[in-house]
């Protein structure tokens, strides 16, 4: 009962924190992106691989910064910890979930071409990045109502992370911008 208190609060200071927010949203597919944000929740035992999709910005010579959020207490110490690679865990949300350390509020600043959002279901501290986020296009599955996204993929719930990787690689190779 609490948690859903904490959570009802969480919103209404988002939304509230909305109403001073402005962005210029427009399409972007990865030719003509030069700096790519990702995010995503990590539970402890989950394994997770970005190295296709990293492989293929890489090649293109696009930057990357990845935001992790941890629902675990504290940072697993098998977790990659790389270049470009923030973490951030339980232990560093405020009472309402919102995230605290400084390197998060710098990466919602961060006015990133693409944010990508590989969240499987919604986790406030990422809605939270991923809502004020200053990302020219952002993108997410179409995982819960009200998602910030400027590009939904609707990911049914039985299919893996490589389904969701792959429909973003056929999207953005075939999709042109014109300017």
């Amino acid at each position: 009962m609490f948690k859903k208190l904490r959570l009802k609060y969480a919103e209404k200071v988002l939304k509230k924190e909305m109403q001073s927010y402005t962005r210029q949203a427009h399409f972007v597919n990865f030719s003509l992106a030069k700096h790519v944000g990702i995010v995503y929740c990590q539970a402890k035992d989950a394994v997770w691989e970005l190295n296709d999709l990293l492989v293929i910005l890489n090649r293109k010579q696009i930057k990357v910064s990845i935001m992790v959020y941890t629902p675990t207490p504290s940072i697993p110490s098998d977790f990659l910890i790389t270049l470009n690679k923030f973490i951030f865990c339980k232990r560093e949300l405020n009472w309402y979930y919102k995230p605290e350390p400084k390197e998060v509020q710098r990466f919602i600043e961060t006015s990133f071409d693409i944010l990508i959002d590989f969240t499987r279901s919604k986790q406030f501290p990422i809605h939270y990045i991923m809502s004020l986020s200053r990302a020219v296009m952002k993108i997410g599955r179409n995982n819960y109502a009200g998602n910030p996204y400027d590009f939904v993929m609707a990911v049914p719930e039985d299919k893996e992370d490589t389904f969701y990787f792959e429909q973003l690689k056929h999207y953005f190779k075939h999709i042109s911008v014109k300017d």
